[in-house]
């Protein structure tokens, strides 16, 4: 039986990427998989053979730093782009209407689409799963995430406003839930039923394509993926140079660094190929960025700038993965001393061994993908 199945997410990376393991395998499988997404993430929907239905829409960057109210602005700048093409999106659908509309919250419309057109809706978290005990806003008020901010409070009723405008959504307690992280990473995962489906990121099923390998010599791979800052990229030259530390260092396409003889530094690089090799991995937090490391069982230096990536760093060092550092006031030392400590600790690597690498995902692609169907099937 092929079944037609929408997706919904706003159009970055961080939303997109985890549910495209899940796209690719529900097309190998014979179905019509449609995706609402903008430009920026477009192509990279198309690779997997689903079809895009594009839309202008996008999502600002942080420009400054984070606050509460900045970060507020942003999503409000994002409802009203797509309270512009609502009528368009559901006249879409409505014209070949899907069995299935799979939705991520941060895009607002999923579940009144779904009511509006009568048909079945699936909720996609990409990063913590919320339920009645568990609320990422409350946690991350010891992040410096603000609930009470005035300016949030306006994004709240205008994406209220545009959900009711279509449809009253359903009860999001009774939705099932595609969840993208393991259950063992999860905040308080024993809290939550069976309507939550935790399949973890993808693993790596095939070999990596080899674009890249370590150069001779045995030197330890430190892999700093993230922030991409020329004052961040400085402090790494500063602190690795003349170490036993082979560094890579991708910087994107300007860069006035002069790589370092240890150094390894390029505008980009084959994300897994390195990946794989390194024996330490710094990033931002991004939960993406961090199922990534805990799939190839390699221990992280998070260097997290907003709420939600202290969040997820909390939770990394809560179970032993990885080490935190504080980008505002991290010296040179510390952060040689951050990465040291990961592979001189083996607590780090018996903790990879025991709780992530193969054991990250818990189902993946497959099982989503069968958890798909099944409700697809039972919405008919």
């Amino acid at each position: 039986m092929t079944l037609v199945v929408a997706f919904l997410a706003p159009p970055t990376p961080g939303h997109v990427n985890p549910t495209l393991p899940l796209v690719r395998e529900l097309v190998a499988r014979g179905h019509r998989v449609r995706y609402v997404t903008g430009a920026a993430t477009a192509a990279r929907i198309r690779r997997t053979g689903a079809e895009t239905i594009e839309f202008p829409l996008a999502v600002d960057d942080l420009v400054g730093g984070f606050s509460t109210t900045r970060m507020a602005e942003v999503l409000d700048v994002f409802v009203d782009r797509l309270r512009a093409v609502t009528p368009a999106i559901v006249e879409t659908l409505r014209a070949d209407p899907p069995d299935l509309i799979c939705h991520n919250p941060a895009a607002v419309i999923g579940a009144s689409v779904a009511t509006l057109l009568g048909v079945a809706d699936l909720r996609l978290a990409t990063g913590f799963a919320e339920n009645a005990r568990v609320s990422v806003a409350d946690r991350m008020t010891a992040h410096g995430f603000d609930p009470q901010d005035a300016r949030l409070a306006a994004y709240e009723r205008n994406a209220f406003l545009l959900c009711h405008d279509i449809a009253p959504p359903r009860d999001p307690a009774g939705t099932p839930t595609l969840v993208f992280i393991p259950r063992s990473f999860q905040l308080d995962g024993h809290t939550f039923d069976d309507t939550f489906t935790f399949v973890g990121p993808e693993p790596h099923r095939t070999p990596a394509a080899r674009n890249w390998t370590p150069p001779p010599g045995g030197d330890r791979v430190l892999y700093v993926s993230a922030p991409r800052r020329p004052d961040f990229h400085r402090l790494c030259v500063n602190a690795f140079t003349g170490t036993t530390w082979h560094v890579v260092l991708p910087v994107g396409d300007r860069t006035e660094l002069t790589a370092p003889a240890n150094f390894e530094i390029a505008p980009r690089l084959p994300h897994r190929d390195v990946l794989r090799h390194a024996a330490a991995f710094v990033c931002q937090a991004d939960m993406t960025e961090l199922m990534e490391a805990l799939v190839a069982g390699v221990p992280v230096v998070a260097l997290p700038l907003t709420p939600e990536q202290r969040l997820n760093a909390a939770r990394l060092a809560e179970l032993g993965a990885g080490s935190v550092g504080e980008l505002a006031t991290l010296t040179p030392a510390d952060l040689r001393e951050l990465a040291g400590r990961l592979v001189v600790d083996r607590a780090f690597g018996r903790t990879l061994e025991r709780d992530f690498g193969p054991h990250t995902s818990t189902g993946g692609a497959r099982l989503a993908a069968d958890t798909v169907e099944r409700h697809a099937s039972a919405g008919r």
